[in-house]
């Protein structure tokens, strides 16, 4: 068991925000711990092999006394929450989950404090842009797919724009892992025939 192996598979199998999030937190908690991520993960199997409760259970208190010290420190919620992760993913991986953590450690809260631009405000950037920035305003707004899922669509994952509309456009998202699909006409990328040029 080491942290190397665990974050080499984060790294191949997982997203690289996932990757980032993981080893940040894990990065910090190991900072905060003050031994190093090998020494952590033999203390947690030790803990584990114990017929005492308070042992098994130890490092339930320690994630829970670094999101404790994460708030302390001014992270927002879900940045404590986040950091918790790298830790939590670490014994999911080497099968020693921790389990029944309170909700204050693992409750990410809903934000309200995201921007989002009027139509108006929408029409003034679509009618200022050039066609790349018209292209991508119509396209994310048409689609209402996640930032992480709509960055993804690369011109080799379009479907054939020459054919006959409507023109379905499916992609398989990221953490639901269900397909979405569209029609390519929706959002503009294909024209009846009689407006080709």
């Amino acid at each position: 068991m080491n942290v190397n192996e665990f974050l080499d598979y984060i790294r191949q199998a997982k997203s690289k925000a996932t990757y980032k999030n993981y080893s940040q937190g894990l990065k910090k908690f190991i900072e905060w711990y003050g031994k190093s991520g090998n020494e952590i993960l033999k203390e947690r199997f030790e803990d584990l092999q114990s017929t005492e409760m308070k042992v098994r259970k130890r490092f339930n208190r320690e994630v829970e006394k670094f999101h404790r010290h994460l708030r302390n420190l001014g992270h927002p919620q879900n940045t404590a929450v986040a950091y918790t992760e790298g830790i939590r993913q670490l014994f999911r991986f080497y099968d020693m989950d921790i389990k029944d953590l309170p909700s204050e450690v693992t409750k990410k809260v809903v934000t309200t404090k995201d921007y989002v631009p009027s139509v108006s405000e929408y029409r003034d950037m679509f009618n200022v842009g050039n066609i790349l920035d018209r292209t991508i305003i119509s396209m994310a707004l048409d689609l209402g797919w996640r930032i992480g899922d709509f960055v993804k669509i690369r011109k080799d994952v379009l479907p054939n724009l020459e054919q006959e509309t409507p023109i379905p456009f499916d992609l398989l998202t990221e953490k639901e892992e269900v397909v979405k699909a569209l029609c390519a006409q929706a959002f503009g990328l294909g024209f009846p025939n009689k407006h080709k040029a």
